[in-house]
């Protein structure tokens, strides 16, 4: 059996990868246990399950750095938002796994530690929907023209699932627009392309979650990211996608 290490992180956390501050990181699912322990339980409880959600707990070294966690994280706020987590290879290639959350950062120390000790933050972010498992179809890096990502194989959802997708725009130069697209097929070279998903104009660095209705599409075999620049000269960006 082949074990896994902990050293090839990308945590896209809003408009950037704050893995290069992270020392520890929970991905985790749980769903609340209602009691249903009737009379005639024998002495046994009885369960069923109730509401469920996903969250994402990181804490790391603290940096007042413009591409840091204090700047990139902000705090506790209402306004939903996106987290990736690649777990190998630096999610720099297309395929690479990935889990992909939507919801809020409800918890956040800013500032940990003792005098000498190297100053630390924690952040918990809490899903408001299912934790997707999903794969890498854009790896951060700068793009300066309209484009599509390598296709990648993608089993279709199940009649309970759906396909999401997360964006991740971290810089951006000059002044435009980009708007994302998810695609897939039934063939490696997408002849027959169906738009699944289509982001939210971008005209800035931010972050978008995006899911199709619950439903199955038979036959669909791969999947990959398209982008439309307008104006921009360039754009550095990360895309991935996954069964939720």
């Amino acid at each position: 059996m082949t074990q896994f290490v902990n050293t090839e992180y990308r945590i896209m956390a809003g408009a950037g990868d704050i893995a290069g501050f992270a020392r520890q990181i929970d991905v985790m699912v749980e769903q609340s246990e209602l009691d249903i322990t009737p009379l005639n339980a024998g002495g046994f409880f009885q369960y069923t399950g109730g509401l469920v959600r996903h969250m994402i707990n990181v804490q790391g070294m603290q940096s007042f750095a413009a591409n840091g966690p204090d700047a990139l994280i902000g705090g506790p706020d209402v306004a939903r938002s996106a987290i990736t987590v690649c777990p190998r290879n630096f999610g720099d290639a297309v395929a690479d796994p990935a889990y992909l959350g939507h919801g809020w950062d409800f918890s956040l120390t800013p500032l940990t530690g003792t005098v000498g000790e190297v100053a630390g933050f924690s952040t918990s972010f809490t899903g408001d929907n299912r934790l997707a498992r999903g794969i890498v179809l854009a790896p951060l890096a700068a793009r300066t023209t309209t484009g599509t990502g390598t296709a990648t194989a993608l089993a279709s959802p199940s009649a309970a699932q759906s396909l999401a997708a997360s964006f991740h725009v971290t810089s951006v130069s000059g002044s435009g627009s980009i708007v994302f697209t998810v695609q897939t097929d039934d063939a490696v070279g997408f002849p027959s392309a169906t738009t699944r998903i289509t982001s939210q104009s971008f005209t800035g660095v931010g972050t978008q979650y995006a899911r199709t209705a619950v439903g199955a599409y038979s036959g669909e075999t791969h999947v990959r990211a398209g982008w439309t620049i307008t104006g921009f000269t360039s754009v550095t960006f990360f895309v991935a996608a996954g069964l939720a």
